[in-house]
């Protein structure tokens, strides 16, 4: 779905939300949202910014390793290691990726939201910030 909706409050927001919610979920489709500030960002995990190339890492058993994959291995070790005492021990790799990356780890997990109001928050945060200090 290709449609672009312009909306000038809360309430048409919502009401678009909506409208879409009720279409896609007759199909059985969940809604995922990502919220940001500028139209032009480019969906990329962090871990992949900053213009790195993977390069194949050989394991021997024809499976293939790159450095980005070893980078994100080691940074996960360091955290996990750091920070097992205090997180619940019985999450899988996802979830440790997805905690460790609220904490500024470059990962290759993007956010995502099921909630429309967050994304509309990160959206338009700045925006929110710039209206209180020139206030």
């Amino acid at each position: 779905m290709n449609t672009e909706y312009v909306v000038t409050n809360l309430s048409e927001y919502v009401d678009i939300i909506q409208q879409i919610a009720e279409n896609t979920q007759e199909k059985g489709h969940v809604l995922w949202y990502r919220g940001h500030a500028d139209i032009d960002h480019v969906l990329l995990p962090s871990l992949y910014r900053e213009g790195r190339k993977a390069k194949a890492i050989p394991d021997g058993n024809d499976n293939v390793y790159t450095n980005i994959h070893l980078s994100e291995d080691m940074r996960m070790q360091h955290y996990h290691s750091k920070n097992y005492q205090f997180i619940n021990s019985n999450l899988n790799s996802i979830e440790w990726l997805g905690l460790a990356q609220h904490h500024q780890l470059k990962t290759r997990l993007l956010d995502w939201s099921t909630s429309a109001m967050h994304a509309l928050v990160f959206a338009v945060e700045k925006q929110i910030q710039r209206k209180e200090i020139t206030n």
